[in-house]
């Protein structure tokens, strides 16, 4: 194509890719604005789930690059890495190590996980996990977590963990297991 200023076809193909240029900016910024209202009305229109559980710690987590999106926005499913994190370190200063827990040949599978976003982390950020067991039984536990910013919470949900042999059966914690996940999930001292 003759890209001449002459040329009429031309005049009106480099206006048009110009219109388009002006309106996919404008669409950028409209989903900005959008984003950023839904997250300021997600805080003020939104109650937390309520008073998280009695021995609860808080694991830092710098964000990194590879964990956002094409805006910079950390991306939903690398929530749950966050949330592993904080659940093996509540175990680690509880002190009993998850690798200890497998050489007894078990697992705490997880069976359920529920998340709530409120507002969104983003590359750079240095962001808080806090954890704490919320139930307890012979099979199974329930931790509850919550993400936040300095002040502001970011996500805030739960994992349900069943206990399994090697072989994926479910069966009863140990005792000695047990006796230690009580005494923490009742005191309020790690």
């Amino acid at each position: 194509m003759d890209l001449s200023p002459d040329n009429a076809s031309a005049v009106v193909y480099v206006s048009t890719l110009e219109r388009i240029g002006e309106t996919l900016e404008i669409l950028n910024h409209a989903h900005r604005f959008i984003q950023g209202e839904l997250a300021y009305r997600m805080k003020l229109h939104s109650k937390p789930l309520g008073k998280i559980g009695p021995v609860t710690i808080r694991v830092p987590v710098k964000v990194r690059y590879a964990e956002t999106d094409a805006m910079g926005v950390v991306h939903h499913s690398r929530y749950i890495p966050w949330l592993e994190l904080a659940r093996v370190e509540w175990l680690e200063r509880l002190g009993l190590p998850y690798t200890e827990v497998e050489a007894q040949g078990l697992a705490f599978a997880v069976v359920e996980v529920s998340l709530k976003y409120r507002v969104p982390a983003r590359f750079g950020d240095t962001v808080e996990v806090e954890v704490c067991l919320s139930e307890l039984s012979s099979r199974a536990l329930r931790y509850d977590y919550r993400v936040w910013r300095g002040e502001t919470l970011l996500a805030e949900g739960y994992s349900r963990h069943l206990c399994q042999s090697r072989e994926g059966r479910a069966t009863r914690i140990p005792p000695e297991i047990l006796r230690r996940l009580e005494a923490h999930w009742k005191s309020h001292e790690i």
